[in-house]
């Protein structure tokens, strides 16, 4: 396990499947900012700002809730586990805990 970073987890796309949602792709960006698109509806992409403390990362804000969110997380080279600390906003609480993988990238 690596000490999460911003940097560690700016470095890759994150992809996870949900048995509701299907697949969703998160992005977490060195500006503080994240973005969340579920494949059945690209068009609708959630978004907002996120801070990292030690383990402990803090959806700041949101673009489809109001309150702010802790996530204990653990990164590795191949995946992203997020454990809930506290979440009181409906999809966010669904989507988000458990394991997100490493979008692969071909260089070409």
């Amino acid at each position: 396990m690596i000490i999460p970073s911003s940097l560690e987890i700016t470095k890759n796309k994150w992809i996870k499947t949900h048995e509701k949602y299907g697949t969703i792709h998160l992005e977490f960006k060195k500006d503080s900012t994240y973005t969340v698109i579920c494949l059945l509806k690209p068009d609708k992409p959630i978004s907002g700002t996120f801070s990292l403390r030690g383990n402990l990362l803090i959806f700041e804000t949101d673009s489809s809730c109001k309150m702010k969110a802790e996530y204990i997380i653990a990164i590795t080279k191949e995946s992203l586990n997020f454990t809930m600390k506290e979440d009181q906003c409906n999809g966010r609480n669904e989507i988000i805990p458990g394991i997100w993988k490493t979008i692969k990238t071909l260089k070409h």
